[in-house]
């Protein structure tokens, strides 16, 4: 017979993280947006005068996005790293709240900040990186495992052999070499293929980009604030382009973990009680929805999730595929791309009979 342990139900945890504020109003200058929104609480989780608990920003969606088949993900997160315009970016913070915000309270549980637009379109450049990044890494899985099982056989790949005269080009030169030598050995165990080779070579310009946008110099991509809220504070250790076209696709691997995990942990999260049960939340702030952003991508890459861009050209919307075969995030690309398709060849049949 089961004992009360092994009869345990799962668990099914809503996701909870509160929006912004309500009724956000959004005004546009040259340089901010000025934001307002009502209702706002410090704590997140308080109830309202009428006792219910405020609206989740995730809209329904659950911790294991369970989106219907064949429809694009609206969690922000997907938005948010989607929102490759200005125009894009202005729609992602009327509907969700400022990303990062110079904020002050108002009257009657307000809030009122002022987002400026470089700040958020760095932010949204840096988050897709990010979050591209996440995908990549996510989608690497089976060769990391396989190539970690390999590394008991081929041993240790981070030996370093002292030449007799102690020379730093010499011992650089070295660990190039058996860098090298360890990918020809994955290769040969058919582990490193061409496919995770060239998902590696993204790996590879992607933290190097990443490493750019943190660590600029000069320092003139955005005016920043002086507090904890500036990347610069990241403890991600450097790595430059010359630097990661010369390890092994092992360490570019460790690498791309080491600056996600960085990352996520710039985010801390808290355990919070709400409806009945606790739950894991990143610390919501008046200043903006950044926290809840990286929380969610967060959890994507702590659970290895699955992201395709959509194949369709000019949609560049982000979804859970259902199937492995999936690549287009809605009916309606996917129905467009046939659409396309058919115009081509009834084009191409017209050409040839005409000739």
């Amino acid at each position: 017979m089961k004992t009360v342990m092994q009869q345990r139900e799962k668990i099914f945890r809503q996701m909870i993280l509160p929006p912004w504020a309500l009724k956000i109003d959004v005004r546009q200058n040259d340089t901010d947006l000025l934001i307002s929104g009502e209702k706002w609480w410090f704590h997140p989780l308080n109830r309202d005068p009428y006792g219910d608990w405020v609206i989740d920003i995730l809209r329904g969606f659950d911790e294991d996005r369970g989106l219907p088949p064949a429809l694009p993900s609206e969690a922000p997160h997907f938005l948010f790293a989607s929102a490759n315009t200005l125009p894009k970016q202005v729609e992602f913070v009327k509907r969700f709240g400022p990303v990062l915000a110079k904020f002050q309270y108002g009257n009657h549980d307000t809030v009122n900040a002022h987002q400026n637009l470089n700040i958020l379109s760095f932010e949204q450049q840096l988050f897709s990186q990010i979050f591209h990044l996440t995908r990549l890494i996510n989608e690497l899985n089976r060769f990391c495992w396989e190539a970690f099982r390999e590394e008991k056989v081929y041993g240790k790949r981070f030996v370093i052999t002292e030449p007799d005269n102690y020379d730093l080009a010499s011992i650089a030169k070295d660990i190039e070499q058996r860098a090298k030598d360890f990918d020809s050995f994955l290769t040969r165990r058919k582990v490193l293929t061409s496919d995770a080779r060239e998902t590696i070579k993204k790996v590879r310009s992607l933290v190097s980009d990443i490493d750019e946008l943190m660590n600029p110099c000069p320092e003139d991509h955005l005016e920043e604030f002086d507090d904890p809220c500036s990347w610069r504070s990241i403890s991600s250790p450097i790595r430059s382009r010359d630097q990661m076209s010369k390890v092994s696709s092992l360490d570019v691997i460790d690498y791309a973990n080491e600056l996600l995990c960085d990352v996520f942990n710039f985010f801390p999260v808290n355990l919070r009680y709400a409806a009945g049960m606790a739950h894991d939340m990143p610390e919501m702030e008046p200043s903006g929805i950044r926290p809840a952003l990286y929380y969610m991508l967060r959890l994507d890459y702590l659970y290895q999730r699955q992201i395709k861009l959509c194949a369709r050209p000019n949609c560049g919307g982000y979804f859970v595929p259902d199937r492995k075969d999936r690549i287009y995030c809605s009916g309606s690309c996917s129905n467009s791309a046939k659409q396309r398709r058919h115009t081509a060849r009834s084009k191409l049949a017209a050409q040839r009979k005409s000739s």
